[in-house]
């Protein structure tokens, strides 16, 4: 049918929302899925993926702006980026691989980050960074846009760097934007600071597999990122000082210790619970 198609030059495209590949790659496994010669001119040029529209974004910011990639395959999608033509594309692997203290639990550097490159034009990810400070040093990595091209693994650290980078100053990873939570700007001031802009190229919240239930897609890893919610506790780092009544980067709510953070947050899921029924160590037996 597909061959008749061509033979009378019916315009016609294979649109998918899946992503995280080249469409040379899903141009090769459809066809074979198809039993069609891959030599064939029927479905070569003719697919588009979930973020196949970025091969048109501006050359300027692809030439000359970083961007943060990640994926369910972060250096294959950071592959592709580059074929698109987005010459700095940074992955959260390369990131780490810099400095380990950004995210100290991750346990798959042998599997999932274990390919990882340089920061483009030797930029580092500094841990003596002031994070309020606008005197940015010359050599802090900078992220112009994030990229999020289809279900990411490792949403731990992936949700952590991309947070980091939302709240951030002007895109510099390490800082916080001082403008966070300000009431008389837009937004409550969040994003109002030149932050690198989100993009995701596929937002379906499931998707099916052969097992039963549906499966969670990448819109759920959006949901996930959204849903981060900030307890501050009077008895962690933020110390209340006459110079300094809030904390600079305000969170959802401040309470004075962990205790009444767990109160607050079952509270917030709908369970009713108290700080003495939660301290009383019977009702944990």
């Amino acid at each position: 049918m597909l061959r008749k198609i061509r033979a009378h030059d019916v315009r016609y495209v294979f649109l998918t929302n899946g992503g995280g590949t080249h469409e040379d790659a899903k141009v090769k496994s459809l066809s074979k899925r198809l039993g069609l010669s891959e030599d064939e001119d029927v479905i070569r040029n003719r697919v588009i993926l979930s973020h196949t529209p970025m091969r048109g974004w501006d050359e300027q910011i692809k030439k000359n702006g970083t961007v943060l990639i990640t994926g369910s395959h972060p250096e294959i999608a950071r592959k592709v980026a580059n074929e698109y033509g987005f010459a700095r594309a940074v992955t959260p692997a390369d990131i780490i691989a810099a400095n380990d203290k950004v995210y100290p639990f991750d346990n798959l550097r042998e599997s999932l980050h274990r390919e990882s490159r340089p920061l483009p034009d030797g930029k580092v990810v500094s841990n003596d960074i002031d994070p309020y400070s606008k005197d940015i040093p010359a050599d802090a990595l900078k992220i112009d846009q994030i990229l999020v091209w289809n279900d990411p693994r490792d949403w731990s650290l992936d949700i952590q760097v991309i947070h980091d980078l939302l709240i951030s100053h002007r895109g510099y990873l390490g800082t916080i934007s001082d403008k966070n939570g300000n009431a008389q700007l837009p937004n409550n001031g969040w994003q109002q600071d030149g932050q690198p802009q989100l993009w995701i190229s596929n937002l379906d919240l499931l998707w099916k597999t052969e097992y039963p239930v549906n499966r969670f897609g990448t819109g759920a890893f959006v949901e996930a990122l959204k849903g981060w919610v900030s307890v501050l506790v009077r008895t962690g780092v933020w110390r209340e000082t006459a110079a300094q009544r809030e904390p600079r980067h305000r969170p959802a709510v401040v309470v004075d210790d962990v205790v009444d953070a767990i109160v607050w947050a079952m509270r917030n899921e709908g369970v009713d619970v108290t700080r003495e029924w939660l301290a009383n160590e019977e009702d944990w037996v």
